[in-house]
């Protein structure tokens, strides 16, 4: 039997694009990028930027939707204080960036779903991106997609690549 190691690219940009959802707000209550180990390289957010990784996103909801949210290790306890929450009636796509300062090997993306009702607002479709330029201007690779999706309260979904 012969194993042959898959060997994965470094990015130091990761995007997570929502291309698809509520016509009310787009919404996601936390996302970690897992490496080969299981460890989710975004650091607990207390911030836009903690531990030198800034968050940022295409648009949010007046007062505290921060991007900087989805990684903020907090599910529960209702709107704003868990969740990013796009501009309201929400111009696809949408999106949250990740900075990580260095390149990083990611080999899984978790969703979170907020609890609650706020599940109506994840993404019914999203894209994985990936960038060296951090530009996301045509020269990004698409990591991981999914559509046709449907969250419950709190739900979580893993995707492996």
């Amino acid at each position: 039997m012969m194993f042959v190691q898959r060997r994965r690219r470094r990015y130091r940009y990761w995007r997570i694009k929502s291309t698809a959802g509520s016509a009310i707000y787009c919404a996601i209550a936390e996302a970690r990028l897992k490496d080969s180990g299981g460890t989710n390289q975004i650091p607990t957010m207390t911030g836009g930027t903690t531990s030198g990784v800034p968050i940022t996103e295409s648009s949010k909801e007046t007062g505290s939707f921060d991007g900087w949210y989805i990684g903020n290790n907090v599910t529960t306890g209702g709107l704003p204080a868990v969740c990013w929450v796009s501009q309201n009636v929400p111009s696809y796509p949408e999106y949250v960036s990740i900075d990580f300062g260095s390149a990083k090997a990611i080999a899984s993306l978790e969703l979170v779903a907020p609890d609650s009702t706020n599940n109506i607002y994840m993404p019914t479709a999203f894209q994985l991106l990936a960038s060296i330029t951090g530009a996301f201007a045509g020269e990004e690779v698409t990591i991981t997609s999914a559509s046709g999706l449907s969250w419950t309260a709190s739900e979580q979904k893993t995707y492996n690549f």
